[in-house]
């Protein structure tokens, strides 16, 4: 990791729960802050305090495991229960 306060895509998705491909999406739609392009243009990186506060987290384990807000979580878990619950018919 380039600095531990800032997350490349690949670190962005893998603690959010999404895909690298989703990121875009969840930024264009308000659910991520826009990331920084301070290591380049062809490098957005999110500011790790920044996404802790878009998720309303106010306290991380020191390991930065994959953190979760209760309103994201939900919808993403919603969102492959639909998915399995069609995929099962």
């Amino acid at each position: 990791m380039a600095d531990e306060k800032w997350l490349n895509a690949a670190e962005t998705a893998k603690r959010m729960g999404l895909r690298v491909d989703q990121l875009s999406r969840y930024v264009r739609d308000g659910k991520l802050p826009e990331p920084s392009y301070r290591f380049g243009p062809k490098s957005p990186r999110w500011d790790v305090d920044e996404l802790d506060a878009s998720m309303g987290v106010t306290q991380v384990s020191r390991k930065r495991n994959v953190v979760m807000p209760s309103g994201l979580a939900n919808a993403i878990l919603a969102r492959h229960q639909a998915r399995r619950q069609k995929t099962a018919r």
